[in-house]
């Protein structure tokens, strides 16, 4: 029996599982319409960003090390909303 182990949708040079839309993504997961993103989860619309989870429903843009946040230009941030150029936050 033949088993898929990735599942990609006009995905192009992208790793990970249940990627959509994605482009030069790697290990990303449950991801849409990506770019140029690493380690992401469940994190639609994510664009030059690297270890962000749960970015639902807007995404980010430029931002490392997030969870819950929904930001561009962030760094190191959990569960931020609306802001830019954040740091280290809560």
């Amino acid at each position: 029996m033949v088993v898929k182990n990735m599942h990609l949708i006009n995905s192009e040079n992208c790793y990970g599982d249940q990627i959509e839309n994605g482009k030069n993504g790697f290990m990303c997961f449950d991801s849409k319409n990506i770019e140029n993103a690493r380690y992401t989860y469940f994190s639609p619309k994510n664009i030059a960003c690297m270890d962000v989870t749960y970015t639902a429903p807007t995404g980010l843009e430029y931002c490392g090390e997030c969870c819950s946040t929904l930001a561009n230009n962030c760094f190191a941030t959990f569960q931020v909303s609306n802001a830019s150029h954040t740091y280290y936050s809560i």
